[in-house]
């Protein structure tokens, strides 16, 4: 549970950081936002650049900042990249779960 409340914050926390230098997410703007986003992170600068990379060659996550159709599939497997890049590939696990399982673990009861 704690590694998909740390996908929705890392998540949250890239679409807030690029979401306010523009409504438009131009490529400038956004390689600056990404870099801005993993310098927070405080990792090893050999994992900085591969992930500031990662997202910023990430259309799918372009296309979800700028209002555009995306794939949700596409943005939680760059959240399971950048929590792994986190918190080491041994603490995230990244198999693939049935619907039933998402209930049981994000469903509340008003």
């Amino acid at each position: 549970m704690l590694a998909l409340c740390l996908i929705y914050y890392v998540l949250a926390g890239a679409a807030a950081i690029i979401a306010t230098s523009s409504s438009t997410c131009k490529i400038d703007e956004m390689k600056s936002a990404s870099a801005e986003f993993v310098g927070d992170l405080a990792l090893p600068s050999s994992q900085t650049q591969l992930l500031i990379s990662t997202l910023e060659g990430d259309y799918n996550l372009a296309a979800f900042l700028d209002g555009h159709d995306y794939l949700e599939s596409g943005l939680i497997s760059l959240a399971c990249h950048v929590a792994q890049a986190i918190l080491g590939s041994e603490s995230v696990d990244t198999e693939p779960v049935g619907k039933t399982e998402v209930m049981l673990n994000w469903y509340v009861v008003a």
